[in-house]
């Protein structure tokens, strides 16, 4: 909304100056509006349109995945840093938006859910540290013993339903449960 006014300010000043118009407050109001407020708008606009596409990256997607969400946040807060040549109006708007922004996704479980799922996520696996992916490892180890045992429990069903069909052969899946049980 800021940018679209931005553009069409001088059209609106103009407009403003013709001499058919009576005398009115919105008229007094685009008077009013200096030099120094315009650049303040072109600063917020230039500022915060990294907002804006960041938001049209995901909604974008067909598919949006929790993945994105972190390598999203780094570029944002490499955006939102202050540098010295940044004026003291757009070091606020960034302090202010970073200040904010920071404060999400801060909970362990909720950070380490992201950084999982980033993880998995083809375009930005390796992106991710090194601790990510052992927790991924022992999560898949910690859990793979038991869906083995599972598998040859109900493989184990499968034969008694079906002792007087001896000839069928175990699956691919079934001898790798065996080859990885003691």
């Amino acid at each position: 909304m800021v940018e679209r006014f931005l553009e069409q300010f001088p059209a609106i000043q103009a407009a403003s100056m013709d001499p058919r118009l009576k005398k009115s407050m919105e008229k007094d109001r685009l008077q009013r509006v200096s030099d120094e407020d315009f650049s303040k708008a072109e600063q917020f606009v230039k500022v915060t349109k990294i907002l804006y596409t960041s938001t049209l990256c995901v909604y974008a997607e067909r598919s949006p995945t929790l993945g994105q969400i972190l390598p999203i946040l780094d570029k944002l807060q490499h955006h939102f840093t202050v540098n010295d040549e940044d004026s003291s109006f757009t070091k606020t708007i960034k302090n202010t938006i970073w200040n904010d922004l920071s404060q999400r996704y801060q909970v362990d479980s909720i950070r380490q859910f992201l950084e999982e799922g980033t993880a998995l996520d083809p375009r930005f696996k390796s992106k991710v540290a090194d601790e990510v992916w052992t927790r991924l490892e022992e999560e898949l180890i910690r859990r793979t013993p038991g869906q083995i045992q599972y598998q040859q429990m109900e493989h184990g069903l499968e034969e008694r339903a079906g002792a007087g069909d001896q000839a069928q052969s175990s699956s691919d899946e079934d001898k790798e449960a065996k080859a990885l049980c003691p």
